[in-house]
């Protein structure tokens, strides 16, 4: 198994790295960065935003169809088709 953290370095290599996965016919884990301990001072700049994980879950989903002879693991699956990433207008005050 392969399993890795998402931060803001690998988002892009998600589909590589589910590539990978599959070519060596292993699972895949994702797992958000949690900035805890040593994390909290040395990748703060890491953390990737809610619409990153939006995108990253959409590749992931569009990916398990692709290769349905590996698993792929999240911790953060939290798509439905009729969820749309808007930004939310702020209250005013």
């Amino acid at each position: 198994m392969i399993s890795t953290h998402l931060s803001r370095s690998n988002l892009a290599d998600t589909e590589g790295l589910i590539s990978l996965a599959a070519e060596l016919d292993v699972d895949i884990k994702f797992a958000p960065l949690r900035l805890i301990g040593r994390a909290r001072d040395r990748l703060a700049g890491e953390m990737p935003t809610a619409l990153d994980f939006y995108h990253a879950v959409q590749t992931i989903t569009r990916l398990r169809a692709a290769y349905p002879h590996i698993r792929i693991h999240t911790d953060f699956d939290i798509l439905r088709r009729s969820i749309s990433c808007r930004p939310r207008a702020h209250p005013r005050a």
